[in-house]
């Protein structure tokens, strides 16, 4: 009796290990961005002010568990203010080749909440602390068709080159 409660408590743990590798992985994937290999990467630059002077760069990566992530670099515009910023953008789900011409659809999961700053000081630096992560609502989470052209893509009027 006693060598069956060892071996029941050794396959218990063996189970509890497993159980916890296996969550392990499933936090790191499905759709959260940043998780698996990089399929492609494609950057672009919008110029903003009032003389074109501040430039705000977007870094979109592409990952083979169909998931992205836009990563925004430089200066953007906090309430007038031209500040720093590194800060990831958005976060979602496509489907397609990013890696070659032609169409993907694309799904915005979560995004940095620009309304989400509560300090009370200007900060020095926009970051996803300044501005975290929200899902976006599930009836504002409608596919959209991105062209992939001689390597190119336009998104808000600002165009994205595959690297």
């Amino acid at each position: 009796m006693k060598k069956l409660n060892k071996l029941m408590a050794v396959a218990a743990t063996i189970l509890i290990i497993l159980a916890l590798a296996a969550c392990s992985n499933a936090s790191s994937g499905g759709g959260s961005g940043n998780s698996g290999n990089t399929v492609a990467v494609y950057k672009g630059v919008k110029y903003q002010g009032e003389n074109n002077t501040h430039p705000l760069y977007l870094t979109t990566k592409f990952f083979d568990d169909e998931s992205w992530v836009c990563n925004y670099s430089g200066e953007i515009d906090f309430f007038g203010y031209y500040l720093p910023c590194d800060f990831i953008g958005y976060k979602g789900s496509y489907s397609g080749n990013p890696a070659e011409d032609g169409t993907i659809t694309m799904r915005d999961l979560q995004k940095a909440d620009i309304n989400g700053y509560k300090g009370s000081n200007l900060p020095n630096k926009i970051t996803n602390d300044v501005w975290p992560m929200k899902d976006v609502k599930e009836s504002k989470r409608k596919p959209y068709d991105l062209v992939i052209q001689n390597g190119k893509f336009t998104d808000h009027e600002v165009v994205f080159t595959r690297q």
